[in-house]
């Protein structure tokens, strides 16, 4: 954004303007430095519960052929390959729910996207 000409307030105001956005600056915070947090962008102490995994089916529900190596090197035969995914709740520091993990990162992914297209970054 600088190397375009724009003040790093856009950013400000931006994160400002976004719960979901703040949320996600402050969980990133707390992973790099710990917590409490010197700066609590969304005055929320959100923390991330309910980690779940697993895989889809990508095939359409049909069966999925892999073969895996001596070494470990697996390689799809037949069908399309599975992907994983990965689910999280997001509370606030005093136990309420605030969304789940897809919707902030999907609703922070928009905005950022917005962003950068309103700025012609991309």
């Amino acid at each position: 954004m600088i190397r375009k000409g724009y003040e790093p307030k856009v950013i400000e105001e931006a994160v400002k303007n976004s719960v979901e956005l703040q949320v996600l600056l402050d969980l990133d915070n707390s992973d790099k430095h710990g917590i409490p947090l010197r700066v609590n962008h969304s005055r929320r102490n959100p923390i991330i519960r309910n980690v779940r995994q697993g895989l889809v089916n990508n095939n359409h529900g049909k069966p999925i052929v892999m073969t895996i190596s001596q070494v470990g090197e697996t390689k799809v035969v037949d069908g399309i390959p599975p992907s994983v995914v990965i689910n999280a709740d997001i509370y606030d520091g005093d136990g309420d729910f605030l969304f789940d993990f897809d919707t902030l990162v999907e609703t922070c992914y928009s905005q950022w996207i917005d962003i950068a297209n309103q700025y012609d970054c991309i």
